[in-house]
């Protein structure tokens, strides 16, 4: 089990849809990728102003190029974790990656805003880590993920497969 949750802002969801290496024009019911574990998928939602991106066992949202193509209209941000507790948090903004670490195991030296995000946020401290990179993520985009939005992506049932890019 793992998951990666995406914000991005300045983009059209099929811009960000091609941004992790999918096709807007071919998406899937969200059961049937669901049941192929070989692939890597994502879900959408757009919001005013950006796009929250799902992964269920998946991590693209937290590679570089595509952190990068993502983030060249706006911001990006990323938290990443699995069932062996690896995780990581990513912030990108017009194109560049400013930070992207592994919470609780290296030492954070962002600046700016990438600070800001972080500022209290105990991560050295094992409790809590990925919700606390989920503020993180909500504090340096503007925009969280919420229980509605998870209903929402339910209720829309599509998803799209990444191809070998990210």
């Amino acid at each position: 089990m793992a998951a990666t949750v995406t914000v991005v802002t300045g983009l059209a969801a099929d811009d960000v849809i091609r941004g992790f290496g999918a096709d807007p024009a071919e998406p899937e019911p969200l059961e049937d990728l669901r049941e192929q574990y070989r692939d890597q998928w994502l879900t959408v939602l757009g919001f005013d102003g950006g796009v929250l991106v799902v992964e269920e066992n998946g991590f693209t949202g937290s590679h570089h190029p595509v952190l990068t193509a993502v983030s060249r209209a706006g911001r990006a941000a990323s938290m990443f974790w699995n069932v062996n507790g690896v995780r990581r948090l990513s912030f990108a903004v017009g194109g560049e990656v400013l930070l992207s670490f592994q919470p609780g195991l290296d030492e954070p030296s962002g600046t700016g805003d990438v600070t800001a995000a972080l500022a209290g946020l105990d991560l050295a401290n094992y409790r809590d880590r990925d919700e606390k990179g989920l503020v993180a993520v909500e504090r340096f985009t503007g925009r969280g993920l919420y229980p509605e939005d998870l209903e929402d992506i339910e209720r829309l049932g599509v998803g799209y497969r990444i191809s070998a890019r990210g």
